[in-house]
């Protein structure tokens, strides 16, 4: 559950769709750019690949603000190794230099809001970039770290087809190369190496004349080439310091932690020196994280000094969000050897204030820095009281990565093995998740945790992930429900933690109305907290919730709010398109047939493993096939209804959902039997109301009255929602009328009536046998309250279906529709409000009935077609 992205597939943070600040002390490097211009006005595709310390980023930053054609920016992060976190970095830095695209917005919140994948996203793209477009370059900076993946999904199509309206500058550490062997092969790409990004002798000439040391001397030239070879990190720290630097050859060995100590730290004023040292704890970093690693109250104002006098830190800003600052990985990784070599004990120090910061807004940072203080017990705490918010938040791989760090003995621990077989679950890896918890439950039976202890705590609600028998999962779901009220959480734990309670008591099905009410506390809860990515998540389960609860109208309302569910990519294991779930079932009870149809294909179409919404939406789409008497449908279904689980997971009975839906694609084939086989297992799984009652109707159809009983008796009176409700009390009145029982069939039929007509459920009187609608003629005039929606049923004909209609065949479509209200009791003014018509036209309409029938009166109409029927 959860993407690797802070926050799954998102839109990018506005600081990595803008170029850094060009930072003084600079010079623009015309040779440089000269290259850069005339290689991307030849190429579709410019790849800028050096080890770090070749100023990639600087050079890049300072061309790209240069250009007066649209120049986007993204900065990649370790986040973005799905293609669809890739796009959407892409789109929102197109976006961004091209306001006047409406569609590129369009397009990414689509994609955000999982209405589209990344395939098919590229491919609209790549429309608009050949129809409506400016001819614009996007540079692309630490390419390397994406994956190769995301990188042949997104990039390289737009390499292969932008045909001059977009170009791509792809700068990266390593790898990128490989991944683009073919189009620099074939000359649709050219690199730009180390070589060519290292200075020149000529260049190290005039940089020279510009710069002098400390005390006013100037550099040499020739010196500061012999000693740095032209490499663009060895050249800016002689320039700061004014002294040459050792050849690049020994970087990444204690020289160059000595000469940042002594060149570049030594020559600044001691406090700043200090406050550099443990700023750069944290790679990346605001003024308010730097107060708290420094305790200094001008530590933003440090910052900028910083920046401004080039000391390896760019800056990103934005008018209406927080100014974020990131060290040069090499400089920061220099300092922090000085500051654990010279004081082993305030290194630690800075890593646990770092963590203590960062625990609460990015946990899975400050477990690495926990741990770099030597804490692993603290960085233990941190993992167990955040573990739910990073899965239900769509960070499960970086969940995964953050616990890979522990220690020995610490990765033994059964609580962090839980959490593990949790997040492998979440990718699919159902075996090996079970043997991992397996271990930790063994251990923990051996060592109980104490009940006020997260280890606790946290064995409870992984087993709400874990557990995947309906018993069990039963008896987890009420523990956990427990602990809600009486274990010390904090408000994060608690929110998250109502919201999986919910989540698995939907899954459930056994407390629709307990499931509405966790989901709607944790929504609104997440709300208020700020927890915008729970918001999101609780409200579209809560909109499933309704649906499943047969609060339809409610569900319909919570979806239409529902604006921006961000689908994040590893939760989406579990609850990927779970609102378009909601509007599936929404659209089945209430017989938009083709909503059905439509929703189920795209659902399906984005690829949902056995036993994911996508499995649900198969099911709903083989009884909409059925119902339409399709054949091309019905086979269609029959292959969707092949990927759903053969065994129950979660809670969910797979086995039988598949089944009903066999079934019902069985009696629209006019194969009883068939039906009657796929039927007869159904029984024996329990607390499926909803496949109960649609089996009972089926046995009803196939004349089993006995299975209808059978059915009928499994669903309990807690489990009963309106639709649920709706289907047996007709059901059991189809069995009344057809032994004659009138009496009991009317008033069964009426009651199903008045909780169908409440919530606009319609799927139960629709694709009648002649049992069915003679009830429901008969019923017409029996007294009802519900004339008007008995004879909008009674006309109901699906488009492209076979069935036998209701009307006489020789009537027009309107004529049909007309005819339907003359077996009730309904006046000619009433039938014209309800078909918002005038009572003319449907005189008119009742008139031309008449002829056509041979027959003078309303009940010598209806009469008649019974007759000849």
């Amino acid at each position: 559950m959860g993407g690797s992205e802070s926050q799954g597939r998102s839109a990018t943070a506005w600081f990595l769709a803008t170029p850094p600040d060009t930072r003084n002390g600079w010079m623009m490097r015309e040779r440089l750019s000269l290259t850069l211009s005339r290689d991307i006005a030849a190429h579709a595709a410019v790849i800028v690949e050096a080890p770090s310390g070749y100023g990639k980023t600087v050079a890049l930053s300072l061309w790209a603000r240069t250009q007066t054609s649209p120049t986007a920016w993204l900065t990649v992060s370790s986040h973005d190794t799905e293609a669809a976190q890739l796009l959407s970095g892409v789109l929102t830095a197109l976006a961004r230099v091209s306001p006047e695209v409406p569609p590129l917005s369009t397009l990414l919140r689509r994609l955000q809001d999982g209405d589209i994948l990344a395939q098919p996203a590229v491919v609209e793209l790549l429309e608009l970039v050949l129809s409506d477009f400016p001819d614009t370059v996007l540079v692309i900076d630490d390419a390397h770290l994406t994956s190769a993946t995301a990188f042949e999904a997104v990039i390289l199509p737009l390499i292969a087809h932008g045909r001059g309206r977009l170009r791509l500058i792809v700068a990266a550490s390593r790898d990128i190369r490989t991944w683009c062997a073919r189009e620099l092969a074939h000359g649709s790409a050219t690199i730009i190496d180390a070589q060519r990004l290292s200075f020149t002798a000529d260049e190290l000439e005039e940089l020279a004349t510009q710069f002098a040391g400390p005390q006013g001397e100037s550099l040499q030239a020739a010196d500061l080439w012999d000693e740095t070879q032209g490499w663009p990190v060895a050249v800016q720290f002689a320039l700061q310091s004014g002294i040459a630097y050792p050849k690049h050859e020994s970087a990444e060995t204690e020289t160059i932690t000595r000469y940042v100590e002594s060149a570049v730290l030594g020559g600044l004023d001691e406090s700043l020196r200090d406050f550099i040292v443990a700023a750069t704890t944290c790679g990346r970093l605001t003024g308010d994280l730097a107060q708290h690693l420094t305790g200094r109250s001008d530590a933003a104002a440090l910052l900028e000094e910083c920046h401004s006098l080039g000391l390896f830190l760019d800056r990103f800003q934005h008018a209406t969000s927080t100014t974020v600052y990131r060290w040069h990985s090499a400089f920061a990784r220099h300092c922090q050897a000085i500051q654990a070599r010279n004081n082993p004990s305030g290194y630690s120090k800075l890593h646990r204030r770092a963590a203590e910061w960062l625990s609460t807004r990015y946990p899975a940072e400050a477990v690495n820095h926990a741990l770099a203080s030597h804490d692993p017990e603290y960085g233990l705490q941190i993992v167990e009281q955040n573990w739910l918010q990073l899965i239900t938040g769509g960070q499960a791989g970086t969940l995964n990565s953050a616990c890979a760090q522990f220690p020995a003995p610490w990765d033994s621990v059964p609580s962090l093995q839980l959490i593990r077989a949790c997040v492998l679950d979440v990718f699919g890896d159902r075996h090996s998740a079970e043997m991992l918890a397996a271990q930790a439950r063994s251990a923990l039976r051996q060592n109980p945790p104490d009940p006020q202890a997260l280890a606790h705590s946290t064995a409870a609600f992984a087993d709400l992930f874990l557990i995947h028998e309906q018993t069990g999962l039963q008896t987890a779901v009420e523990h956990a429900h427990a602990l809600l009220t009486s274990a010390p959480m904090t408000t994060s734990q608690y929110l998250h933690g109502v919201f999986l309670v919910g989540w698995s008591s939907m899954r459930l099905r056994s407390n629709p109305s307990r499931a509405i009410s966790l989901l709607a506390s944790a929504a609104s809860g997440a709300r208020d907290a700020g927890h915008a990515v729970l918001a999101d998540r609780a409200t579209a389960n809560l909109s499933l919730a309704l649906a499943v609860g047969g609060r339809l109208a409610e569900a319909q309302s919570t979806l239409e709010q529902l604006l921006s569910v961000q689908n994040l990519i590893e939760w989406e294991y579990y609850d990927g398109g779970i609102d378009v779930m909601a509007a599936v079932l929404i659209a089945f009870w209430r017989n938009d047939l083709d909503a059905v149809v439509r929703l189920g294909r795209e659902l399906h179409a984005h690829g949902g493993h056995d036993s994911s919404y996508a499995a649900l939406a198969r099911v709903h789409f083989a009884f909409a096939a059925a119902r339409l008497h399709d054949n091309s449908l019905i086979d269609e279904a029959a292959k969707m209804l092949r990927e759903i689980s053969s065994s129950e997971k979660h809670g969910v009975p797979w086995p039988a959902y598949r089944r009903i839906g066999a079934a019902h694609l069985a009696m629209a084939r006019g194969d009883e039997e068939g039906a009657l086989r796929e039927l007869e297992s159904i029984v024996d799984w329990q607390s499926i109301p909803t496949t109960l009652v649609l089996a009972a109707e089926l046995y009803r159809r196939l004349g089993k009255h006995d299975q209808v009983m059978a059915m009928l008796g499994g669903i309990t009176k807690q489990e009963v929602v309106s639709y649920t409700y709706a289907s047996a009390q007709f059901t059991q009145a189809a069995v009344a009328w057809s032994r004659r029982d009138r009496a009991t069939a009317h008033q069964r039929l009426e009651r199903s009536l008045a909780v169908a007509a409440r919530e606009g459920i319609i799927a139960p009187f629709v694709d009648l046998d002649d049992i069915g609608r003679e009830l429901l003629t008969e019923h017409s005039s029996w007294g009802t309250e519900f004339e008007s929606f008995i004879a909008a049923r009674l006309a109901y004909r699906p488009s492209g279906g076979t069935q036998d209609s209701p009307a006489p065949s020789q009537l027009s479509l309107r004529e049909r529709e007309i005819f339907s209200y003359l077996a009730t009791t309904m006046t000619a003014e009433e039938i014209a409000a309800e078909l918002h018509v005038s009572v003319n036209t449907v005189r008119s309409h009742q008139r031309s009935i008449y002829r056509k029938l041979g027959v003078n009166t309303r009940r010598e109409a209806v009469r008649a077609h019974k007759l000849n029927r």
